[in-house]
């Protein structure tokens, strides 16, 4: 069986191709799409490898590379637009199977998919920067043009999604809330795979991950408004913070103007304890270090977002605070993680560290669930029920 990949640089991209080669050795093509031809990447390896394949999305050669691989399984990492649009136009071969695994940010297309993403002072801060840049001809022109086209751009998804055989998502209850928002649009059987592994995110050695902690507190996870920082801030104000440091991501994601509004709201209401990070990707041994800093994080998003981020910080005995509105919330309460409600807790808790019994019970289920060989298990039992489908579709 042979599996063709589509993938962009990501953060992801080194995990896939190393644990599916780790799994399915030589049966794996990786097609990498990049926004031109002189591209340097950012987050993924130079590989110098005949089955990962570098192009130009929506290109020739990128075209020309899906019909020649003759896969028999087309697997969707993350279904950006101009994937959707590929493979609403595409005739699919009659043995071949697309498999979806969603990432997040690919579901913000489906209407009502997501309940109000930002808090009051987000949304109000990404309104001013909004209203600045429509002063930018470059943006005027992209939202128009966005607006002009949204209701093509989300029929192309639905015929993409038509296609769509089998997804994975990163929450499952992600996956019930596609099949409730699409209907009989989404035919997709639920299958399993995890973009993150303990050991992968510290090493083969867990136990290095010890559990001795700073005081900073962690806010977000990149310069993206779903964080919702500056509600976050004026929530922090009124603790007795004392000399604990801030610490706020925002050296990832493509969001200037609301990143220049988090910036100054952190440094008005913090003067002496925020600390951003905008210079650059730190590698993954500098980031953990820098979690290791802190003792509580507060990840304020609504929607399934920074899953990685906040098995790292669990692992290491970090106080979590999410939304209890989230879909990781939600799931990570059902499976037993003591994690802390963003809304109802955070006066109560915030100050007082996890306790050695909650971070016990944390590392077993956290092990449960993305401990490498379990993560792998699964993928086989995943990649078993795509060559049956193949097979039974080849007779």
């Amino acid at each position: 069986m042979k599996i063709l990949h589509l993938i962009s640089d990501s953060l992801f991209t080194d995990y896939v191709i190393e644990f599916f080669e780790g799994v399915k050795k030589g049966s794996n093509i990786f097609l990498i799409s990049v926004p031109s031809n002189n591209y340097d990447f950012v987050f993924a390896k130079k590989y110098q490898s005949k089955n990962v394949i570098v192009a130009k999305k929506n290109s020739n050669h990128y075209n020309s590379v899906i019909e020649e691989s003759n896969a028999d399984i087309i697997l969707i990492h993350c279904l950006h637009n101009y994937k959707a649009s590929l493979i609403a136009k595409r005739t699919k071969k009659p043995h071949q199977i697309y498999a979806w695994f969603a990432w997040g940010t690919d579901l913000n297309w489906i209407p009502g998919f997501h309940r109000q993403l930002f808090y009051e002072r987000t949304r109000h801060a990404l309104f001013k920067s909004s209203f600045f840049s429509f002063f930018n001809l470059k943006s005027v022109a992209k939202n128009i043009y966005y607006s002009m086209v949204s209701r093509s751009i989300m029929a192309r998804y639905k015929v993409a999604v038509e296609k769509i055989d089998f997804c994975a998502t990163v929450i499952p209850i992600e996956f019930d809330l596609i099949k409730h928002r699409l209907g009989t649009v989404f035919r997709a059987e639920r299958v399993s795979f995890s973009y993150a592994t303990l050991e992968n995110s510290f090493g083969s050695h867990l136990e290095h991950a010890n559990r001795d902690l700073g005081t900073s507190i962690l806010v977000g996870n990149s310069a993206s408004p779903t964080s919702n920082h500056i509600d976050v801030f004026y929530r922090l104000r009124d603790f007795s913070i004392e000399k604990r440091k801030i610490i706020v991501p925002l050296n990832y994601g493509e969001y200037d103007l609301y990143k220049k509004e988090v910036l100054k709201f952190g440094r008005q209401l913090f003067p002496q304890n925020f600390f951003p990070l905008t210079e650059k990707i730190l590698s993954k041994e500098d980031y953990i270090q820098l979690l290791k800093s802190c003792n509580v994080a507060i990840m304020a998003h609504e929607r399934q977002q920074a899953v990685g981020n906040i098995i790292i910080l669990m692992w290491l005995g970090v106080k979590l605070f999410l939304s209890e509105r989230s879909p990781v919330y939600i799931f990570f309460k059902r499976k037993g993680l003591r994690v802390f409600s963003y809304q109802s807790d955070l006066a109560a808790e915030l100050l007082i560290p996890l306790n050695e019994e909650d971070i016990a019970t944390n590392r077993k289920v956290l092990y449960e669930l993305y401990g490498t060989e379990n993560v792998k298990n699964k993928l086989v039992q995943t990649l078993n029920i795509f060559e049956k489908a193949v097979r039974e579709r080849e007779v």
